[in-house]
């Protein structure tokens, strides 16, 4: 499958960023491989700078693929330590993956798309058919890699878990 690959630079500001990483800091993560998640879900409906961020991503993604039925389906903040991500496919009922780089001071970290590799830049964002397409994480080094990561679904497909 060929990758569909849709980026913007400078999708939100440097201080916005920063504010999603110190609310990820405040709040209590879970371990999930070698990473720190905050699933988004549980903030949602308590914090507008969330709902504004995720209704800016369902914006792009919709003009991206053309198709007004994509939806988030869960979204999470994640802190990389230093391993990566092993070459992978999303759950088939995510229609499309997104990624925003919340910070670029580290060295490696790139998303791998296909053959595509993506450059962590602070405040772009990706968005890819991860369910499609072999997509990975290569390790990085120095400080810690943060990403704000939306799975959305497409409300004219429906395919069983």
């Amino acid at each position: 499958m060929i990758a569909k690959i849709f980026a913007q630079e400078d999708f939100i500001s440097h201080q916005y960023c920063d504010a999603i990483i110190s609310l990820f800091d405040e709040l209590s993560q879970v371990e999930h491989r070698d990473t720190e998640v905050f699933e988004i879900t549980h903030l949602y409906h308590e914090n507008q700078m969330i709902r504004n961020l995720i209704s800016m991503i369902t914006g792009f993604t919709q003009t991206c693929f053309n198709d007004n039925r994509i939806y988030p389906n869960y979204s999470q903040i994640v802190r990389w330590n230093k391993n990566g991500q092993k070459p992978h496919y999303d759950f088939p009922h995510h229609f499309c993956t997104s990624i925003i780089y919340l910070n670029d001071d580290f060295e490696g970290g790139e998303t791998v798309v296909g053959s595509n590799l993506i450059k962590p830049v602070k405040g772009k964002i990706v968005c890819f058919n991860g369910r499609d397409c072999l997509h990975s994480v290569l390790d990085q080094s120095g400080e810690s890699r943060y990403t704000f990561i939306t799975w959305h679904c497409n409300s004219n497909e429906w395919r069983p878990l």
